[in-house]
């Protein structure tokens, strides 16, 4: 039984289910409405469905449809776009400009493309998933005055947290453990030299596992909408971002491009920097590498990089690099391929 409910149906926590039901039927994101299903499906599974669930049932099936769509759709575009745009202009025609020093050729663009394609179709279905339980079971609120606003701009940072916790430990998982390497997360590092298409080249079971953590944190505190949507778009951008090989924010509290290329070099490359959009647990734990050591030949303008590297010696005070404490230890082998 989802937290929320359980915390409600206890009374230590003030939330009408019915209420905010209502308030999604009537807000932006409720999709319901946005195609007519029955026209486009066979016959037999409209009978089928009203048979065994009814009106109900149909109108389930129907916001299921329409949030696949929605997202099989949106999802295409963005990758395609994003990636499309960002490849050309730092890898063709601005490359003397931003990548100077990247030698590399050795791409795997269709077979990035080919797995990405897989992810979105694979995400469509299992996401729209769990898009019918938020409104129903979960502590999600539309209407963004029921809490103060500190409590709004408060819960970016507790998701933030939360996603950080979620795809840090599944990322060790997949580089830490042999089945989870070898049988799922091998898919990513086939591009050893990456580029903005790789960026959402999963398993399409390892993009789930790191990528549904964005839909599950409001099941442990009240969240507005916006923010679980505001992730969901950023997420999937910084990924895209993680794969162009610029270091656009030098900020070392974030999980930034060059981090991303030590992480792809074999070796023991490969069990360093698994955080995603900061390095926080990769310096608690000790699986942090200084993106320092990468240059393509870019830099940030040197009054922005004197700026970056004050917050950076403060943030080497707060969290320091643990790192020496797993240097040395060897990663899983490759997952052979045909």
């Amino acid at each position: 039984m989802p937290i929320g409910l359980i915390l409600s149906k206890i009374g230590l926590l003030n939330h009408s289910f019915a209420n905010k039901f209502d308030q999604y039927l009537v807000s932006g994101t409720y999709a319901g409405e946005l195609i007519e299903w029955k026209q486009y499906l066979p016959q037999a599974i409209t009978d089928l469905v009203f048979k065994y669930s009814g009106d109900y049932g149909f109108r389930l099936l129907q916001e299921y449809l329409s949030s696949v769509f929605l997202f099989f759709v949106s999802s295409t575009i963005l990758y395609f776009t994003v990636s499309t745009f960002m490849y050309l202009m730092l890898f063709v025609f601005f490359r003397k400009t931003f990548l100077p020093n990247h030698k590399g050729g050795n791409f795997k663009i269709w077979f990035d493309i080919k797995w990405s394609f897989y992810v979105i179709v694979f995400q469509s279905f299992a996401m729209s998933f769990l898009n019918l339980l938020i409104p129903r079971y979960s502590l999600v609120y539309y209407d963004i005055n029921e809490y103060p606003k500190w409590w709004y701009y408060l819960t970016f940072l507790l998701h933030l947290a939360f996603n950080e916790t979620w795809i840090y430990w599944t990322h060790y998982f997949g580089h830490y453990t042999q089945f989870g390497y070898q049988k799922l997360h091998w898919v990513h590092h086939v591009s050893i030299e990456f580029t903005p298409f790789s960026g959402w080249t999963f398993h399409p079971l390892d993009a789930f596992l790191q990528g549904c953590n964005t839909l599950l944190s409001c099941y442990f505190f009240p969240i507005h909408i916006s923010v679980i949507q505001f992730y969901s778009l950023f997420g999937g951008l910084w990924s895209i971002f993680l794969h162009d090989n610029i270091p656009w924010i030098p900020l070392k509290i974030f999980m930034y491009s060059p981090n991303h290329t030590i992480h792809h070099i074999q070796g023991h490359g490969r069990l360093s920097n698994l955080g995603h959009m900061t390095t926080v647990w990769d310096r608690i734990v000790g699986t942090y590498e200084d993106p320092d050591i990468v240059d393509y030949g870019w830099h940030q303008f040197p009054s922005f990089i004197k700026f970056c590297n004050f917050f950076n010696n403060i943030y080497d005070q707060i969290c320091p690099d643990r790192s020496s404490k797993w240097k040395g230890n060897k990663s899983i082998p490759d997952k052979k391929q045909d």
